[in-house]
């Protein structure tokens, strides 16, 4: 994971980490984020998200994160953007027919870490 409250450049990447890796579960890394609008003059919301390979490391552009439908040009660049990562674990399985009637059963481990991004 990046360090909380590091800063990113919308020019630059940011590279997610995470241990253990190489399972089999899927893996779900989240970007959400305000920045606020000068066109707009209000705070505007972005959100992105990426299944990925658990292989222990993800890089992606930031700027491609905070341009969903285009906003990344409408950002004051003078304010910097709060920002929260996430990174999911989900597993799923069938629960054992000893237990009850048998069933399906999900985990998720979450991990978050708040940091900036600069438009």
């Amino acid at each position: 994971m990046p360090s909380a409250d590091e800063a990113f450049d919308s020019d630059g990447s940011i590279t997610v980490t995470w241990s253990p890796f190489g399972q089999s579960e899927r893996m779900v890394i989240v970007y959400s984020g305000t920045c606020v609008s000068e066109a707009a003059g209000r705070e505007e919301q972005f959100q992105r998200s990426y299944i990925v390979a658990d292989n222990g490391l993800y890089t992606a552009s930031v700027s491609e994160i905070m341009n969903v439908s285009g906003e990344l040009a409408l950002f004051n660049e003078q304010i910097p953007c709060p920002t929260t990562v996430s990174v999911t674990r989900e597993n799923t399985g069938t629960l054992d027919s000893n237990y009850g009637e048998g069933g399906n059963i999900a985990a998720m481990q979450v991990r978050t870490v708040s940091v900036s991004f600069l438009p």
